[in-house]
């Protein structure tokens, strides 16, 4: 992908369908309405068949997204009935009509769809994707293991201190009294690859976390962290996983793993608002869930979809 598309505006992205798709846009200005504009675009989609295998998977998305336009579906998430207006959303966005609510990214997801149909483009995933790969730092380079390994060094000595002054007897994870430091260190390394010692260690508070992390949290995720805690939302991170993430924000390209513990914003704000998950875990024997999906109970099997099934053993709770 031409990484300069994505900064374009939407006149920009407009002229690039006009320069790369003419024949899209010469049918969005012909056609007085999205069904004549829809059907034009099928004609064409018809001609295409036959052609490679990349192309046919675009003309199929394409035919999948006419086929959609106009239909009322209902959020689960919000409770709301939603219509759905992409196709002719397209077509009023080809004639120059002024659409404020929409971004840029789904005019630009649409120009790939449409290049690829015409065989002018192909995903990143089927062409140089081994170079692709190689941009970017792996957690088997030999930099990011020694960083990790000092990252590791760090959390065992807080975690020697941390474990010398809980009180819980019936933890099997405690120091003999007489222990010195470099013995409390020495154990530790034994039980980090027990992942029971991880679980009894895991940081559970804000705080904690930003202990852990070398104090590297600034102080507005900190705030973001806080009111997530406020608001009950669930913290539990095991100082293996910590020992993986990059503290000084230089070494390597850690966003993805530290998402997972790390709540956005936008998460905090609409925590406790979202109803779906907890609606599709509504079991009745012999029925669909709300998902649409036929479900043998309502204990082990979490978040349906057509290939993916979350199973949750009887002997931990929730944890999958």
């Amino acid at each position: 992908m031409n990484k300069s598309l994505i900064k374009l505006s939407l006149d920009k992205i407009k002229r690039k369908f006009e320069e790369e798709l003419g024949w899209l846009s010469d049918a969005a200005k012909d056609s007085p309405s999205s069904e004549r504009f829809a059907a034009s675009v099928n004609d064409m989609l018809e001609k295409k068949k036959g052609s490679d295998i990349y192309i046919e998977n675009a003309c199929a998305a394409i035919r999948t997204f006419i086929k959609c336009d106009g239909k009322t579906i209902h959020e689960l998430s919000y409770e709301k009935n939603i219509r759905i207006e992409t196709f002719s959303v397209l077509w009023k966005f080809l004639r120059g009509e002024y659409l404020p609510d929409f971004h840029p990214d789904f005019f630009i997801d649409v120009y790939f769809l449409f290049m690829q149909a015409e065989g002018k483009y192909f995903p990143v995933k089927y062409i140089g994707l081994r170079s692709h790969m190689r941009r970017w730092k792996s957690g088997l380079d030999e930099d990011i293991v020694d960083i990790r390994a000092q990252n590791k060094d760090r959390i065992i000595n807080l975690l020697v201190h941390k474990i010398s002054h809980r009180y819980s007897p019936q933890n099997p994870y405690k120091f003999e009294p007489e222990m010195t430091h470099e013995q409390k260190v020495e154990k530790i390394h034994e039980w980090w690859f027990d992942y029971r010692f991880h679980l009894s260690a895991a940081i559970k508070s804000p705080t904690e976390l930003n202990l852990f992390m070398d104090y590297s949290l600034s102080p507005e995720t900190m705030l973001i962290l806080m009111e997530g805690r406020k608001k009950g939302m669930p913290f539990f991170v095991t100082p293996y996983y910590l020992s993986l993430l990059d503290v000084t924000g230089k070494e390597f390209y850690d966003s993805t793993i530290r998402s997972y513990i790390i709540y956005s914003e936008k998460l905090v704000k609409t925590y406790g608002d979202i109803r779906a998950w907890e609606k599709e875990d509504t079991v009745v024997s012999g029925e669909p869930n709300a998902a649409g999906w036929l479900l043998p109970n309502h204990n082990n099997i979490h978040r349906r979809y057509p290939e993916v099934a979350i199973m949750i053993p009887d002997s931990i709770g929730r944890a999958c």
